[in-house]
């Protein structure tokens, strides 16, 4: 049939149809962070030679100091926000192993302004086979963005606890276990760890040594 435009009505209906799924899809695309800031680092009580990976992506891979970084965000797919982390490390002074894979959503982080670009994820591990994430208050990551930081009192609210889990213990047998423990001994890192046993001193100076909250199993005490 031929409507009054002289087109034939299947074409608008066809062009009806794209435009409803065109707009269905951009309503299931996520809204998700492009760049996100990562610190990994182990508790100052427990030097360890750390492993880091996002989505695959190796971020850390054996530095005993920890490392900061900022870049773009890695998904594992276009359509999710799914942050999967695989973390590992050496804990040097017990001379034990543990890894532990986990994911966090990305809506989960706080991120910095109103544009919801710049996200904040933060993982420290130890002492034993504890890990903790968390993330910027979403306020004062927002104030932060927003360059709003003259009120320091606004500024002072804690971080958010995204997640507390218990790594598995590696094997000493385990490839990545021994590489780790490798790179702890290694020429290359002494100065860090030197560094690290240093403040680990002055750290125990003044506190007592905080205990695991997780059994050696992996699972919370």
């Amino acid at each position: 049939m031929i409507d009054a435009t002289g087109k034939p009505k299947i074409f608008k209906l066809l062009a009806a149809v794209g435009l409803v799924v065109g707009l269905m899809i951009w309503a299931l695309w996520p809204s998700r962070p492009t760049a996100l800031s990562t610190d990994i680092h182990s508790h100052i009580s427990t030097p360890a030679s750390l492993y880091l990976s996002l989505n695959g992506r190796k971020i850390v891979d054996g530095s005993i100091r920890g490392r900061g970084e900022t870049g773009g965000a890695t998904y594992g797919s276009r359509w999710g926000d799914a942050l999967n982390w695989d973390v590992a490390w050496y804990d040097i002074l017990a001379d034990r192993s543990y890894r532990l894979k986990f994911t966090i959503a990305a809506s989960e982080l706080a991120t910095f302004g109103e544009d919801g670009s710049h996200a904040t994820v933060d993982i420290v591990v130890g002492p034993g086979a504890d890990i903790i994430a968390t993330t910027t208050d979403h306020e004062v990551a927002r104030l932060i963005g927003l360059g709003q930081t003259n009120d320091i009192s606004a500024l002072q609210k804690p971080r958010i606890v995204l997640r507390e889990l218990c790594a598995e213990p590696l094997p000493d047998d385990d490839p990545l276990a021994q590489k780790l423990k490798e790179t702890s001994h290694a020429n290359g890192w002494a100065d860090q760890l030197k560094e690290s046993m240093e403040n680990r001193a002055r750290f125990l100076s003044n506190n007592q040594a905080p205990p695991s909250r997780c059994f050696e199993t992996g699972e919370s005490q």
